[in-house]
């Protein structure tokens, strides 16, 4: 199976103390999944699903110069099923927004590429530089923590080539802003996300590269091979 995104999900408050997102289906297992969050007053605390899977930070917690912060975990080979949720816990209460995002047929074991996570004051938000593949086939999954005001904000992200942007909160009047897109490519090369999102004048910006697991293009084309070649004998 090629690497793909599966469900996704969000959860956001102008205040609270325990933030999950809302509630989907998926894989029962073998899936990985991200969760990337904004917030501002107070620390992390804690990161838990309904699943009982074990999170890994990506990179480290980012503060920009307004006290917002940004971080970002993720799983390998996770246990899935319905009523799935990520719930994100702080040590007091603060606004909060909080992505998640299902990623299939990826690595059941390393799967996470290379990554980098910072703020950035200058729009078009991106990384410090750019994140080389090692891998033919990766999913890229970018995400975006913004500060605009404006509802509804709009993003845009034209680094990763042919992005889908898959999950968004674009109600920056009442809470923060963000978005999570995804670009699969078939060869290696350097990538740098870049954002604009209308409002804002800061951008917290992840990126992660995630490995495809064996053979899953391949499985593909074989299984047309073997159906063109049974209709070939049929017709003979």
């Amino acid at each position: 199976m090629a690497i793909a995104v599966g469900a996704t999900s969000k959860g956001r408050s102008a205040s609270t103390t325990s933030q999950a997102t809302t509630g989907v289906t998926t894989q029962a297992s073998g899936s990985a999944f991200v969760v990337a969050f904004i917030w501002d007053t107070g620390n992390f605390s804690s990161i838990a699903d309904s699943k009982s899977n074990t999170y890994t930070q990506i990179g480290t917690e980012q503060v920009n110069s307004d006290s917002a912060k940004i971080r970002a975990y993720y799983v390998e080979n996770g246990t899935g099923g319905s009523s799935h949720t990520a719930t994100v816990n702080l040590s007091v209460a603060s606004p909060i927004t909080v992505l998640f995002a299902e990623i299939t047929g990826g690595l059941t074991s390393g799967i996470l590429d290379q990554s980098d996570i910072r703020w950035d004051t200058a729009s078009p938000y991106t990384l410090a530089a750019g994140l080389t593949t090692t891998q033919a086939a990766e999913l890229l999954l970018s995400f975006l923590g913004g500060n605009s005001g404006s509802n509804p904000a709009t993003h845009a992200e034209s680094g990763l080539g042919s992005s889908t942007i898959q999950i968004e909160e674009t109600n920056g009047a009442s809470f923060y802003t963000a978005a999570i897109a995804t670009s699969i490519k078939s060869s290696t090369g350097t990538f740098n996300p870049s954002w604009t999102e209308t409002g804002s004048t800061k951008g917290g910006v992840m990126l992660a590269t995630l490995k495809e697991a064996a053979g899953g293009g391949f499985d593909l084309r074989f299984n047309l091979c073997v159906l063109n070649s049974v209709k070939r004998a049929a017709n003979f």
